[in-house]
């Protein structure tokens, strides 16, 4: 982690993942292309579970043993700017930085493994 200052502690994480507005899980496929999907998750332990199909890409790239990682995001507080503040601001760089680009919210990353 190149922020360390930012780094969680284990319940810091869970928590995270507890009370996530949101999902994505993320691996590599068959060919090396990337395989995202949002999704909404419940942990139980350290196990989180997903909703999914008995085949498909989720269900094929679990099977097939591939590392994943879902990144789980709470307390969401990301600016919504109008089509017409954006296009004011857009070459400004320091009014971007305060409006359009925040780290107002939570996240974590978790690894699959298998077992």
């Amino acid at each position: 982690m190149r922020r360390k200052d930012r780094e969680l502690s284990k319940n810091e994480a869970l928590k995270i993942i507890d009370e996530c507005e949101y999902a994505v899980i993320s691996c590599a496929g068959d060919k090396g292309e990337i395989f995202c999907l949002p999704l909404s998750i419940v942990r139980e332990n350290m196990s989180i579970f997903i909703h999914g199909a008995t085949s498909g890409g989720k269900c094929k790239n679990f099977i097939n043993g591939r590392v994943c990682k879902i990144v789980a995001v709470s307390q969401n507080a990301v600016s919504k700017l109008s089509s017409e503040f954006f296009e004011s601001i857009k070459n400004d760089h320091a009014k971007l930085g305060k409006y359009a680009f925040t780290t107002e919210y939570k996240s974590v990353i978790a690894t699959t493994v298998h077992v």
